[in-house]
């Protein structure tokens, strides 16, 4: 059996030290639940910390986008892989990711789904093969076109331009119409846009003189990276490459509204990982659900308006409160289910033996969702007074290496970035100086689970022995 096996890493964040004092002089609105701005009075420290716990954060200089970052990221490795994809957000991008409102109008379940930009070299045609190729998908939906590309919101969706564009694919057959199968059966959904972007891997194969390395942007917000991994194992599993260097790469902060309360979680990475095909066990099962019908959780829209009324933006705009619940809920129930399916390769698994990375979206909701995954009571007063349960607090500093009090919410950096500097002994335990480093050594055997959430919305992760 081939397996995908993780051989380096590399992680950067903004240069920039943010912390969260220099937000208490700045005029931050929020929506109230009748969408109208509301000024934030009687901004704290200790209100910003109790709400995501992030002290500091890292922005990018003025300048600096996503695909710098990646290039930043992606050239520390040492290894010059078969194809190089790159997760991000950047405008002009769609949020939500139109394959998810495909999802959703579609009635296409729980199916996982994410947007693609590619080219002639490598066309989403390539990658749906690859997903029910490889055994990890049954029936892959595949859409392509301008039309396709230009649908933004549920309202401008058109089930028949869709439907036109879209082919599903099925191990042991050749694509067919979409029309022409059961909603409920299809597990994944994908939107290629190939003709309306460029190519942020593009510009970092053109800055590294990569000449004949394959490229694909995936866009998937936070789980960007997860994504991109998940399509990384399949070429890999169905020998179609024999090593991909995968990398999330945002500059969050520039993305949304500075004038809005958001921005305070907000920060600047990128972090780049290279897996290789090997005999011996690496990538071991990945766990991803859809949830299109959230697909206004997160999206482009316009900011807070000025004081004269003109909108400002397009800015990412978030429902903080409503994507909390969910996530809540959510995630540790795909975290369970995620540990279940490495249980059945590690027979004798527990929690007391894993190590989890998690995306660093808000440090509360972490802990939040550790305590329901740890089957820990805790109350939500006591977590906003920063009051933790001690079996919480040794859980985390033993098997969950955090980086968001330090460098915020970057989306789709911040499980790369998080692995490699916890990796390096740059990211050490929350609450002691404990180091990961020989939890996260190569060849060391260690189970790790990555999860994520987010992009209007799915939620999931991948397991791997290190």
């Amino acid at each position: 059996m081939v397996y995908a096996k993780q051989i380096e890493s590399a992680g950067v964040v903004g240069e920039i030290d943010v912390p969260s004092e220099y937000y208490l002089d700045k005029e931050l609105f929020y929506w109230d639940r009748k969408g109208n701005p509301v000024k934030k009075d009687n901004l704290t420290l200790e209100g910003m910390i109790g709400i995501h716990r992030i002290e500091k954060r890292r922005h990018s200089a003025e300048g600096v986008e996503a695909k710098h970052l990646a290039k930043k990221a992606v050239e520390k490795l040492s290894i010059r892989p078969d194809a190089l994809f790159v997760a991000h957000d950047e405008w002009p991008v769609p949020i939500p990711a139109v394959a998810g409102i495909a999802q959703y109008v579609k009635g296409y379940v729980n199916a996982a789904f994410c947007d693609i930009i590619t080219n002639a070299d490598l066309p989403g045609s390539v990658i749906a093969q690859a997903l029910v190729d490889s055994g990890k998908y049954k029936k892959v939906v595949y859409a392509s076109s301008c039309e396709v590309s230009k649908m933004r919101t549920e309202k401008e969706f058109s089930n028949e331009r869709f439907s036109e564009a879209a082919l599903l694919f099925e191990q042991g057959k050749k694509p067919r119409h979409v029309n022409q199968e059961s909603p409920e059966s299809v597990d994944f959904v994908i939107v290629d846009h190939r003709q309306l972007f460029e190519l942020r891997s593009d510009f970092v194969k053109s800055e590294l003189d990569w000449a004949g390395v394959q490229t694909m942007d995936v866009v998937a917000g936070c789980p960007g990276y997860v994504v991109a991994v998940d399509i990384a194992d399949a070429l890999i599993k169905t020998k179609a490459f024999e090593t991909i260097t995968c990398a999330g790469a945002e500059a969050l902060e520039k993305m949304a509204d500075p004038r809005h309360l958001d921005h305070t979680l907000y920060g600047s990475g990128a972090g780049a990982t290279t897996y290789q095909a090997s005999s011996e066990p690496g990538i071991l099962c990945f766990h991803l659900k859809g949830f299109g019908n959230l697909w206004d959780y997160l999206r482009w829209d316009d900011g807070i308006p000025l004081e004269n009324g003109t909108s400002t933006g397009p800015y990412m705009i978030m429902k903080g409160h409503q994507l909390y619940r969910f996530v809540k809920r959510e995630l540790p129930n795909t975290l369970t289910e995620l540990f279940e399916k490495c249980s059945a390769f590690i027979p004798g698994l527990t929690k007391d033996n894993i190590t989890l990375v998690l995306h660093q979206m808000n440090g509360k909701l972490i802990e939040h969702s550790l305590c329901s995954f740890l089957d820990i009571d805790v109350k939500v007063k006591d977590l906003q007074k920063m009051v933790l349960p001690e079996d919480l607090i040794r859980f985390i500093d033993d098997h969950v290496p955090l980086s968001v009090q330090v460098y915020g919410n970057s989306s789709s950096a911040t499980i790369p970035v998080t692995e490699d500097h916890a990796r390096k002994g740059v990211i050490r335990g929350r609450f002691s100086d404990r180091s990961f480093e020989d939890d996260l050594k190569y060849g060391y055997g260690r189970i790790v689970l990555k999860e994520s959430a987010g992009a209007g919305f799915i939620v999931g992760g991948y397991a791997e022995r290190l």
